[in-house]
Formats: structure tokens, C-alpha cells, sequence
């Protein structure tokens, strides 16, 4: 049976044991390579979901930095401090992932502030920034309301 088998394989003797080796070796470097780019792609799809998140964090980041800087006890303790180039820079929050930043501005129109919000991924040092304007309304010399007139990426 070993016998017929041998001659049933053998093609003009010695070309057919070197053709499927080729062959062998081509598919095992086609099956690396495939392997490798799979590989690659997965690394690439990862990287990318994990910027994502990092992007939505910083956004839902930006949301709380709304919250908090137009909060009335927040404005009114660092009115005094804003001037035409802007406050210094306040952290709203800070957490191991992220940090809130705010800086307000006066603008032209009275009772119009800027209120820049800029919240950074810890990790990798991406942020996002966002100019809220917001409107101040006074009643018998107290702010009774702040206002969101409108939001600038």
C-alpha cells in the first residue's frame, strides 16, 4: 500500500516533493500573515473604541462643567475676578480619568459672560473645549438667574 501510494505522489521525481513543500510553505505564510493583520486590525479596532470613550467621557465632562460653572455660588465667588482677558483658570472637577476646567470672560454686551469649559482625559492629555454664553439677570441689584444663551464648540 506504502509502495502505491509512493508512486501514485511521485511527479518525475523529485519536483513533486519540492512543489508541496512551496505549497506548504505558502500556505503557512499566508496563514501568518493573515494571523498578523488580524491581529493588527483588532489592536486598530480596540484603540479606536477606547478613543471613543474617552471622547464621550469628555463630552458628558463638558455637561457637568455647564452644571457646575453656572451654578450661582460658583459665579458669584469669582465674579469679581473676571476681567476682559478672562478669569484665571478654575478646576471645576477632578477625578483620576478626567478634569474640568472653566475660564470666564465679560463680553461686549452687559450681563454676557463666556463661561470656556475645557475638560481633559488624564491619560492621554485629548480635551475638548467648549464657549457657553451665558446671560445674567439681575433683580433689585441680585442675581436671581443665570441664563444659557448659547453654546459654542
Amino acid at each position: 500500500m506504502y509502495a502505491r501510494l509512493t508512486i501514485m505522489l511521485r511527479w518525475k521525481g523529485q519536483k513533486k516533493n519540492g512543489f508541496v513543500s512551496y505549497m506548504i510553505l505558502l500556505i503557512a505564510m499566508m496563514t501568518i500573515g493573515t494571523w498578523v493583520a488580524w491581529l493588527h486590525t483588532m489592536q486598530i479596532t480596540y484603540q479606536s473604541m477606547m478613543d471613543e470613550y474617552r471622547f464621550v467621557r469628555c463630552q458628558y465632562g463638558i455637561e457637568r462643567g455647564i452644571v457646575l460653572g453656572t451654578n450661582k455660588k460658583f459665579f458669584l465667588a469669582h465674579q469679581k475676578e473676571i476681567t476682559g482677558s478672562g478669569s484665571p483658570k478654575y478646576v471645576l472637577e477632578e477625578t483620576d480619568t478626567e478634569r474640568i476646567e472653566a475660564i470666564l470672560y465679560k463680553e461686549q454686551e452687559e450681563q454676557l459672560y463666556c463661561l470656556r469649559l475645557l475638560c481633559t482625559d488624564v491619560e492621554t492629555e485629548t480635551n475638548i473645549k467648549k464657549d457657553v454664553y451665558i446671560k445674567t439677570i439681575y433683580k433689585n441689584d441680585i442675581l436671581e438667574t443665570i441664563q444659557i444663551e448659547w453654546v459654542r464648540e
